[in-house]
């Protein structure tokens, strides 16, 4: 586990006007050195990107997709075609995740978290309402069940009672 020391400080992006995506509520993107860390702690899940998901994710970040692209096939003198489509996918993996979101489904966060409440509130009565017809099923069986079986301390009474038997006498009913 790294320490961290005095004089190391974290990166902060700022979001640019070109910008087209920004990270989720509740995500954190910590960068160190040439690699960064995606942390969400909404859903307890952290990502590690190596050094070029790094400077393609802070660039969408900063600037543009499109600025982005031109970088980084300049930089690393790759097709734009294979960056972009790089960086399609490694958007979209974000996305699915739910750790960007594109500036046009900002709205969406909120519809995405009553939807998300909505599911926890359906569980939960799922739950509540099997622990009920779990009891009433158990009442029910219990009032038509017209052999009563005997409780384990009258069981207790009786065998402290009768001389000893031996086993062969024993009867157990299933």
């Amino acid at each position: 586990m790294q320490t961290l020391t005095k004089g190391i400080k974290p990166t902060i992006l700022k979001v640019g006007k070109g910008s087209t995506y920004h990270l989720n509520r509740g995500v954190f993107l910590f960068i160190e050195g040439e690699s960064a860390q995606l942390l969400d702690f909404c859903h307890g899940q952290f990502y590690g990107l190596d050094t070029i998901g790094t400077l393609m994710v802070s660039l969408v970040l900063e600037n543009s997709s499109e600025e982005a692209v031109e970088y980084i096939s300049q930089t690393y003198d790759a097709t734009e075609e294979q960056v972009k489509s790089d960086l399609a996918q490694l958007l979209q993996n974000l996305e699915q995740k739910k750790l960007i979101i594109a500036q046009g489904k900002q709205s969406n966060s909120f519809l995405q978290w009553f939807q998300d409440q909505k599911k926890k509130a359906a569980k939960l009565l799922n739950t509540i309402l099997l622990w009920f017809l779990t009891r009433v099923s158990s009442l029910i069986h219990r009032l038509l069940d017209n052999e009563q079986t005997p409780s384990r301390r009258t069981v207790e009474l009786l065998l402290t009672h009768l001389p000893h038997p031996s086993v062969s006498q024993l009867i157990f009913r299933e």
